[in-house]
């Protein structure tokens, strides 16, 4: 559900006319088979049995993607999809949060939980987003005359999201989790998922957009796209750790 919140936000940035309607074709097309996935995973597991609310966000993001993917299909893609992939950003965002409440309510007790949307808002923009700024960059090697202008656009808006997740996780996560030491003893697990969550999941994908970015400048795409799917592979590392020091710390790296 993060890759497809992604997904929605990055075809919302994006001007139809700069890109080509194969790549947005694409993202719907990868939007909805991954919340093909989520129903089958919610039909079969605990989630069945869940919210009713769950399902109608479910549904609503659906929905939304299936609007954004048949006005890519009739028109090209326009301000109608373009509406479409906000919508199902802000229902897929909606839902992880709701998702990831139980967890926040029993490892954060006390903590406000606009914290955990907000940690989850960045997390759905970085996954999702670098996902298609990586397929934006394939696009150039078939593509004749496309404008290096919506590349520039997603790898700045990445940017800009690796930024503020670092500086939610510092503040959320990372300081108060220091102060807590003061009582109690860091694993070596954790002490590994730490380290992995900031060089691997922050630092390193935090380097490798400067690069891209360069290369972007330079019109070399082809070599722009290959780190940007280092890049992706490592921000999925760094938001899994992130994910699974929420149960072991009791903090929202």
């Amino acid at each position: 559900m993060m890759m497809v919140g992604g997904i929605g936000l990055a075809q919302a940035s994006s001007q139809p006319h700069q890109v080509t309607p194969g790549w947005l074709r694409l993202g719907g097309l990868i939007a909805l088979s991954l919340l093909a996935v989520a129903m089958t995973i919610g039909v079969s597991g605990p989630a069945a049995h869940g919210s009713a609310n769950l399902w109608l966000l479910l549904a609503l993001t659906t929905a939304s993607f299936t609007v954004q993917l048949l006005s890519v299909q009739l028109d090209g893609g326009g301000n109608v999809q373009r509406v479409g992939a906000a919508v199902g950003f802000g229902t897929s965002v909606t839902l992880v949060t709701l998702l990831l409440e139980p967890v926040r309510a029993a490892s954060l007790p006390g903590s406000p939980w606009f914290s955990l949307s907000l940690t989850a808002t960045i997390s759905c923009g970085l996954l999702g987003g670098s996902l298609m700024t990586m397929l934006l960059g394939h696009q150039y090697l078939s593509a004749a005359r496309l404008s290096q202008r919506p590349f520039k656009r997603l790898i700045v808006l990445l940017a800009a999201l690796v930024a503020l997740r670092a500086l939610a996780s510092v503040g959320l996560g990372l300081v108060p989790y220091l102060r807590q030491l003061e009582s109690t003893t860091l694993s070596p697990w954790s002490a590994a998922m730490v380290v992995a969550r900031y060089a691997v999941g922050l630092l390193v994908p935090g380097i490798f957009l400067w690069m891209v970015y360069d290369c972007a400048k330079r019109l070399a795409n082809q070599s722009a796209t290959g780190i940007l799917y280092v890049t992706l592979v490592l921000l999925i590392v760094g938001e899994g750790a992130a994910l699974g020091l929420i149960k072991s710390t009791g903090r929202l790296f």
